[in-house]
């Protein structure tokens, strides 16, 4: 859990805090909302520990980030978050699975660490990829990778700063589902001036007049989500199904057996949801919420 307290940062004579509280929850995904300039990653470069140039303190699992040395956050960088850039990031010239492999910890055995790097693209759909040149990659393809090397430590934290920025709309969607997964098991912190990509947070925040908001303006969720991961069209998804499967609904009696199908065919790297239109919509959008929920245990 990450709590600010009274923190105040300023560059000069702007003030982007103002003795700023707030406690950011467990797990979940955030929005931080705001436009160009509105201080969205100077709170992330606070977060990680990259900016100590403030008062007030910032604890995370209950240390005071500003009382740890240099080793010591680095040490809490490497073991606690992952990072998601808006440009990726990636090394030209390098595989894929090169690409993710450089977020390997220090001691693990490198085969260890490529059987491991393998696993995580495969549950991120792009396992085929993995020994394509990074420069040769789509944009949403590249921004899985990125995912999949932030995945590398299993962090408890991914800080994502404008993940979707140059991407397309179809694509946004894509990877967006994506960390709306992942932060059903870890806290996910998204900067975004898209107001449309605050539709999958379950919390939006936004500094105004120094201060740390909840906003509640947020826009409501698009009526539909498409997801595809194999680059073909796809029916969309409601959100409301991974409403329910979130909060621990049970599938209606009968249906286990259509749910492992769609299980099994979203762990591979081909998802072919169109073979699933002829499920009722209540039932489609509650069994695959279900499987994505059951694939993301696994990652």
């Amino acid at each position: 859990m990450i709590e600010l307290r009274d923190v105040t940062k300023q560059y000069g004579e702007t003030v982007i805090l103002n003795g700023a509280d707030y406690t950011f929850p467990q797990r979940g995904l955030v929005c931080l909302m705001g436009p160009s300039g509105a201080g969205k990653t100077t709170l992330l470069n606070l977060l990680a520990g990259f900016d100590t140039d403030y008062s007030g303190g910032i604890a995370v699992g209950g240390a005071l980030l500003r009382e740890l040395d240099g080793d010591a956050l680095c040490r809490y960088r490497r073991d606690n978050i992952g990072f998601v850039f808006q440009n990726y990031h990636l090394l030209a010239g390098h595989t894929a699975l090169e690409n993710v492999c450089l977020a390997r910890s220090p001691g693990v055995d490198p085969m260890e660490t490529e059987k491991q790097a393998i696993s995580i693209l495969e549950r991120l759909g792009i396992g085929e990829k993995s020994s394509q040149k990074a420069e040769t990659l789509s944009g949403g393809q590249k921004q899985r990778v990125a995912i999949a090397r932030a995945l590398m430590g299993n962090p408890q934290i991914i800080l994502a700063d404008e993940p979707t920025g140059a991407l397309d709309r179809a694509n946004s969607t894509e990877i967006m589902e994506l960390l709306r997964g992942l932060a059903a098991q870890r806290l996910v912190v998204v900067i975004t001036h898209d107001r449309q990509i605050c539709s999958f947070a379950d919390e939006v925040i936004s500094i105004q007049d120094g201060n740390i908001v909840s906003d509640q303006s947020a826009p409501n969720p698009p009526p539909e989500h498409s997801l595809r991961t194999d680059g073909a069209a796809s029916p969309s998804l409601p959100r409301t199904g991974f409403i329910a499967a979130r909060r621990g609904l049970s599938l209606p009696p009968g249906h286990g057996a259509h749910c492992a199908s769609v299980r099994v065919v979203i762990r591979t790297a081909g998802v072919k949801l169109s073979r699933f239109r002829r499920l009722s919509p209540w039932f489609y959008c509650r069994g695959l919420a279900f499987a994505f929920l059951e694939t993301d245990r696994h990652i």
